[in-house]
């Protein structure tokens, strides 16, 4: 039905610009989600051309882009989404996720920050926060980064984790076991705190 209106000149001149991107965004959505790649960057497009502000339609086109091994163009997308529109957390944090997974720590390390300045009870960017100072090496600001993500969601399994992991590193054994177990309280099937956890026990008791 979406194709038959926007492919009939008639129907879509009675359209303003936002409905015509609108449709034409809803329509890449259906070949995105059929994995027709090519067909749903070519509507992504045409809806950023009715409404270059459309941000849903430029992200999801990056995402498309990204999929399809284009990393550089999403990159640019993804910061045209910040450029349009400074204050959509969301824009950032996809931002930070791609320059992480592009190896630009210190920038996703910047935008994450900005992000809590817009937004500053975002547990999952407190915790990416600290995951990536932890990296870095940056051992007492990631602390802090974790316990200030598990202040705003204490029932974080993977959050406890993590930290458990940082105080290992840090040689505070005592309290790494105590993220551990209460990783594991909040979710029993969690395999790699049981791995920590057995680690850790097995460092403390080496056999003889």
């Amino acid at each position: 039905m979406l194709l038959v209106l926007l492919s009939s000149p008639a129907r879509a001149d009675g359209l303003t610009a936002s409905e015509r991107a609108a449709m034409k965004a809803s329509l890449a959505a259906l070949y995105d989600s059929d994995d027709r790649l090519e067909q749903a960057e070519n509507y992504y497009r045409a809806a950023l051309r009715d409404d270059p502000d459309l941000i849903v339609a430029r992200s999801r086109l990056a995402d498309v882009l990204e999929r399809e091994g284009h990393v550089s163009a999403a990159l640019e997308q993804r910061k045209e989404c910040v450029r349009r529109d400074p204050k959509d957390a969301q824009s950032r944090v996809l931002l930070a996720m791609q320059e992480y997974r592009g190896g630009q720590r210190d920038q996703a390390l910047a935008d994450l920050r900005a992000v809590v300045r817009i937004n500053p009870q975002s547990a999952f960017v407190h915790e990416s926060i600290g995951n990536i100072l932890a990296e870095l090496g940056r051992d007492d600001e990631a602390e802090k980064a974790y316990r200030k993500s598990l202040s705003l969601a204490p029932e974080s399994a993977a959050t406890h984790n993590d930290l458990g992991l940082l105080y290992v590193r840090r040689g505070r054994r005592d309290e790494a076991s105590v993220e551990f177990a209460r990783a594991l309280k909040l979710d029993p099937d969690f395999e790699a705190a049981k791995r920590n956890l057995m680690n850790l026990a097995a460092q403390t008791n080496p056999k003889r």
